[in-house]
């Protein structure tokens, strides 16, 4: 089952001094009924020089415990964590969680 977590755009400022118009993040909570565990998807919606471009990313099984998703995707989220960066980022924080526990 997936579900929106958040979604956050670029404003024009952001976006200034590049060809793109509008960028758009959406980050989703999967359940895997079957194994029950979490995973997460990150979502690109891009409009540059007049095309439409998207990129997904998914994440299968991050962590059985799903606070530890939940901030995860706050993490992506608030950094506007695109696709194409998140392998690093999704890493340092099961990195971080795992020396914490």
């Amino acid at each position: 089952m997936k579900k929106i977590f958040s979604r956050v755009s670029y404003n024009d400022q952001e976006l200034l001094g590049s060809n793109i118009q509008k960028l758009e993040l959406k980050y989703y909570k999967v359940k895997n009924n079957i194994k029950r565990g979490y995973g997460i998807e990150i979502a690109k919606k891009e409009i540059c020089n007049n095309k439409n471009l998207k990129e997904n990313k998914y994440y299968e099984n991050i962590s059985l415990n799903e606070k530890v998703v939940d901030k995860l995707l706050e993490i992506l989220s608030i950094n506007k964590v695109t696709p194409v960066i998140s392998d690093d980022v999704i890493y340092d924080f099961l990195k971080e969680i795992n020396q914490d526990m």
